[in-house]
């Protein structure tokens, strides 16, 4: 796929201004706002601010785009769109930066790109730790689909002008749509459900409010409400907080107005936010879902759970996708199950090839790559018929395929995490030892390796043999520098192990990753008074871009 072009800031601000506070602001650029304009208008910057600062940078985090700061961004915005200092406040001062008590200085617009310039930082800083029990959760959310899966419920400019969203309710009693929205109930409950002051610890509770807040909302009774799963997440409208959202299935018809099928749904979502066009950038479908955009992964991941139960039924293939969630919670059941998805996908799609009505309807039409699976037993009438069901199973197959390969990467990537944390324990302790610290080396420890090395030895082959017998695990009471290294080994990637431990140096640590058709790899080397790290040239396959890596190290070291 061609990476996708990445605009300049001023650029793609401007198209988010123009998709989302234009249709908002008056001909009459001197003209006070009312309080009702400056609110919605406070909301339509808040979207903007977090698109860029946060979605659109994450989208291209490997470009390192700026961040906009409130002064930045507010600079910015007046400058692109001079009607919006009309609901400015701060920025009519030419002293707006050494101010008292900034919080009563603000406009609500102001108020909002603060808000959302910290909650985006703050982002930007939790999401590389997991967010179980981190943040409380001030709010559930209700993705509501139809009783058949395909479609879900949705509310047109209900939080945001021209965005869709959600059922939502915080715990403060206010919900994610106001009471004016042409899908709600008119009927109100005269008393809240929950007090403002309980604290939702309890996930019966939880889900309660949940499915309370879907019935209210659609006027769809309680009972008739399933819930498929939860998730929790982070919480774009509230800095440091989490949301829960549920899925939830409705046993009886929904209002056909506001349902909008899943599957645009989710290839909206996972599309781009900004385009590239002959006369500048426009946003794309993905902006019109802003407020889903926090569920996007979960919602796709769940989708391509639906296909391989619904898409591929017919065809009687048992395929279990793994959720990435699945392995983090340590489902030993489902990854049993999964191990064997492409397996039992691959023997399903070699059955019954000869269907002569398909072939010839293939050719017809121009269909190429699509196996014929299991077609002598559909017992199509008509050839298009045909064609049009193998183009639907196509697309479910590949969205398997999809699953099955996200949830192969989440769980080797699990793996490699608790492995880079055992490395990094055993590291620690070596460097303890070198250094004269405290740190006492426990017989268990040494049993521990010694089973590992006893159950573990007959699959292991020469090198690690080779690693034993050189002394390898012998350590000596201070590390070599680097004009005392021994330097007489002629290998790769095995003997950048053994120059490493020959010296006392840290193992090497490698990073694998595709590019332009091949792989590159980089490796880290670390000794007691330097740190190097070498690239790979371009090779065919990961492990030649390892041996790559290290030759190149080696030849480094040699240098010094």
């Amino acid at each position: 796929m061609e990476e996708e072009e990445v605009g300049p800031t001023e650029e793609i601000v401007q198209a988010l201004l123009e998709s989302m506070v234009e249709p908002l602001l008056g001909r009459n650029s001197k003209e006070v706002p009312t309080l009702d304009q400056q609110k919605s208008m406070a909301k339509q910057v808040d979207a903007v601010v977090l698109l860029y600062n946060y979605y659109y940078r994450k989208q291209h985090q490997d470009h390192k785009l700026e961040f906009l700061s409130f002064t930045s961004f507010c600079q910015l915005a007046v400058v692109l769109k001079p009607s919006l200092m009309t609901y400015m406040k701060l920025m009519h001062r030419s002293d707006y930066t050494d101010v008292d008590d900034l919080e009563s200085q603000l406009s609500f617009t102001e108020k909002a790109i603060m808000r959302a310039c910290d909650v985006s930082l703050t982002l930007d800083d939790a999401e590389v730790v997991q967010l179980s029990q981190k943040w409380p959760t001030s709010k559930v959310a209700v993705f509501l689909v139809d009783s058949r899966r395909e479609n879900c419920l949705l509310m047109h400019s209900s939080m945001t002008c021209a965005v869709w969203s959600i059922i939502e309710k915080r715990f403060d009693g206010s919900s994610g749509h106001p009471s004016d929205s042409k899908c709600i109930n008119k009927k109100r409950r005269a008393s809240k459900i929950f007090s403002t002051v309980l604290q939702y610890s309890d996930g019966a509770a939880l889900q309660e409010l949940a499915l309370s807040a879907a019935a209210e909302a659609t006027g769809i009774n309680r009972s008739d409400l399933v819930v498929l799963e939860s998730h929790l997440v982070y919480a774009v409208d509230k800095e440091k907080a989490s949301a829960l959202l549920y899925l939830v299935q409705s046993t009886k018809l929904v209002n056909e107005d506001f349902t909008i099928p899943i599957r645009d749904v989710i290839e909206s979502l996972q599309g781009p936010l900004i385009k590239k066009k002959t006369s500048g950038w426009s946003v794309a479908p993905a902006v019109e879902y802003f407020h889903l955009l926090p569920y996007r992964e979960i919602l796709s991941n769940w989708h391509s759970r639906e296909l391989l139960s619904t898409g591929l039924q017919d065809l009687n293939v048992k395929v279990l996708a793994g959720h990435a969630y699945d392995v983090h919670l340590g489902s030993s059941e489902k990854e049993t199950n999964q191990e064997n998805v492409a397996q039992t996908m691959i023997k399903t799609c070699n059955t019954d090839y000869d269907d002569e009505k398909i072939v010839e309807a293939k050719r017809r039409r121009g269909v190429q790559g699509v196996s014929a699976v299991g077609l002598s037993q559909l017992g199509f009438q008509h050839s298009e018929d045909a064609v049009a069901t193998l183009d639907s199973k196509e697309y479910a197959i590949s969205q398997s395929a999809l699953a099955v390969l996200r949830w192969k990467r989440e769980k080797l990537h699990y793996q490699l995490r608790i492995l880079e944390d055992e490395i990094a324990l055993c590291n620690k302790t070596i460097l303890t030892e070198f250094n004269g610290g405290e740190n006492e080396l426990k017989i268990e420890a040494l049993i521990d390796g010694c089973n590992n090395m006893r159950v573990k030895g007959e699959g292991v082959g020469d090198s690690a043999n080779q690693l034993v017998e050189d002394k390898c695990i012998v350590l000596d009471s201070k590390g070599k520098r680097l004009s005392e290294a021994i330097l007489t080994l002629q290998n790769q990637c095995q003997q950048l192990d053994q120059l490493c431990c020959r010296n006392d140096w840290v193992l090497p640590t490698y990073q694998v990753f595709p590019f332009e058709g091949g792989f590159l790899s980089k490796v880290i080397v670390k000794g007691a008074d330097f740190e190097f790290s070498s690239e790979s040239n371009i090779s065919e396959s990961p492990r030649e871009a390892r041996e790559s890596a290290a030759a190149h190290m080696i030849a480094r070291v040699a240098c010094r």
